[in-house]
């Protein structure tokens, strides 16, 4: 277990270093709700600018752990299966597993400590090659991808 104090400095690093993406974060839309340990980013695709989402990365115990990835309701932030994209194969599966679902991507803790949880995996948890901003732009890409 990290510090509480260390786990928030290493947080509001990768918080500074996302909201330092000025350009990105114009491209896509995004909005940002922070507090330690919980980033709240609103992000839509970008083929759909009307359909919304609300993705909560839980960022207790960071850098030690990697941060747990879930949908939540914009307004009350309760996470919940309902709060996912309906559409697109990966957030298809993602329902398929948990509760609460699970995206499989590397850098996440449903990745790391769920889905593909062995000494063996070629991905190991690490969070300079895992940034807060990657993980996000993945989500993205995934949305994009799901709702062209």
């Amino acid at each position: 277990m990290v510090d509480p104090e260390i786990s928030k400095q290493k947080f509001q690093q990768q918080v500074d270093l996302l909201q330092g993406l000025d350009e990105f974060i114009r491209k896509y839309g995004w909005q940002f709700e922070t507090s330690y340990p919980d980033i709240y980013l609103t992000m839509h695709p970008s083929a759909h600018p009307e359909t919304k989402f609300m993705v909560r990365l839980r960022c207790d115990d960071y850098a030690a752990r990697s941060p747990s990835l879930q949908f939540v309701d914009p307004t009350t932030h309760q996470e919940g299966k309902q709060y996912w994209p309906q559409q697109g194969g990966a957030f298809q599966a993602a329902s398929s597993r948990g509760p609460p679902p699970q995206l499989c991507i590397p850098g996440i803790r449903e990745y790391h400590e769920g889905c593909h949880n062995s000494p063996s995996d070629p991905n190991p948890w690490n969070p300079e090659k895992y940034t807060l901003a990657n993980i996000l732009e993945r989500v993205q890409w995934f949305i994009d991808d799901a709702y062209r």
